[in-house]
């Protein structure tokens, strides 16, 4: 038997930048063909859209490189080293925090108008907008658990009392089911349980700010710091890093002042991956990276983030968040199981099918944008209201 090749990280960073474009692919030609994937929205924030696209195409180079560990298949040509594995572990960090940011941005903007906020408006979108697409995903994951761990041995009262964790956004442990843990499907919802218990804080935040805007940016600022030294995986310090950037978010700059923060944004996602490996994908270091990132892309605003490719995708990111794990366990478990042995797949062979099918995902998600989320974002207009709202941008993943 031949030695296996070991990928270290030159030959995983040519991986996954040769996977990258797969994500993007179909959207190049479905945003020509679905209107509601690119709306119309302020020309300060439309990059935000397309930042968004960016952060799932990352988290989901996290996933595809390691998707043989996940189906528990022996490598047989090749396999990732230690220090090729900190990139994509770095690169689903970073699109992770990139997440959090934006919704610290969008939402800490929202407290900090002067509009009132009917609360109770609030948390019925938010649950419209993120609930109806994740109870399809879990329950899908929940049939292609039952397929790979066939025949159920398992008792159904324990099955059943298994389904709260599972149906919980990751407040709760996500369990195993007939022996399949269902992590490696829906593993991702740990972040829509942190998501959650920022919403949750936001009314105090509101009411704090409301009273004196001053000390409660101290007070956050304080809780940051904190956060970071008493944690290892700091994510509130995400949200607040979002929170301040919303009050720069819709300023407007020089365009000098805008292409130097371009630059400095640039460089510090080149720092970012020169130190892979070296630093903690959480913790002050990333976070001051990130920060000078997201500080630098939210006064530049880069154009580039705002073409229609990116900001579908931005627009489909979060049924792609859900699903992109799923898809990859399904398609590589039933070209194990019925054509051939993934594990013999030489790297090129691996990364077009891992390629094609996140292209797939990305087409999966637009029919589940369209299909579920779209139709659940707003309450059915009233038949006296001649006027049509305008879409909401989905936040998160």
């Amino acid at each position: 038997m031949d030695a296996l090749l070991v990928m270290h990280a030159p030959e995983v960073w040519m991986l996954m930048l040769f996977i990258f474009p797969f994500v993007f692919l179909p959207m190049f030609f479905l945003s020509r063909r679905v209107t509601s994937l690119v709306p119309e929205g302020h020309a300060n924030t439309k990059w935000i859209d397309g930042l968004r696209g960016v952060a799932a195409a990352c988290v989901a180079l996290n996933h595809a490189p390691f998707i043989l560990g996940s189906l528990v298949i022996m490598p047989k040509v090749f396999y990732i080293s230690a220090d090729g594995a900190s990139a994509p572990v770095l690169f689903g960090a970073l699109g992770v925090q990139i997440f959090f940011c934006i919704t610290g941005l969008l939402f800490t903007g929202k407290i900090l108008s002067n509009k009132p906020i009917d609360w109770t408006d609030f948390f019925t979108k938010r649950v419209r907008r993120i609930v109806p697409a994740y109870l399809v995903a879990v329950t899908v994951a929940l049939m292609v658990a039952a397929w790979f761990s066939w025949p159920i041995t398992q008792d159904m009262g324990a099955i059943v009392r298994s389904l709260p964790g599972i149906y919980a956004f990751g407040l709760l442990p996500i369990p195993t089911i007939n022996g399949f843990d269902l992590v490696k499907l829906i593993g991702v919802a740990w972040t829509l349980a942190v998501e959650w218990r920022f919403y949750l804080v936001l009314p105090l935040l509101y009411i704090a700010a409301r009273k004196n805007r001053n000390l409660t940016f101290a007070l956050i600022t304080a809780f940051a710091v904190s956060d970071l030294c008493f944690s290892n995986a700091s994510t509130w310090s995400f949200f607040i890093l979002g929170a301040f950037c919303s009050l720069i978010a819709t300023k407007k700059f020089s365009i000098n002042l805008r292409v130097a923060a371009g630059l400095i944004a640039l460089a510090a996602v080149a720092f970012i991956f020169y130190r892979a490996g070296e630093k903690a994908v959480y913790g002050l270091e990333q976070w001051i990276c990130v920060s000078v990132l997201f500080v630098g892309l939210t006064i530049s605003r880069p154009a580039i983030l705002t073409v229609r490719t990116l900001v579908a995708m931005g627009s489909v990111s979060y049924s792609f968040y859900l699903l992109h794990c799923m898809i990859l366990f399904l398609v590589f478990g039933i070209t194990q199981h019925y054509f051939i042995d993934v594990g013999s797949l030489s790297i090129v062979s691996f990364a077009l099918l891992a390629g094609a099918t996140l292209s797939l995902s990305s087409i999966i998600a637009t029919a589940s944008y369209v299909f579920i989320e779209h139709r659940y974002m707003h309450k059915p207009a009233s038949t006296h209201n001649v006027s049509q709202p305008a879409v909401v941008q989905p936040v998160m993943p």
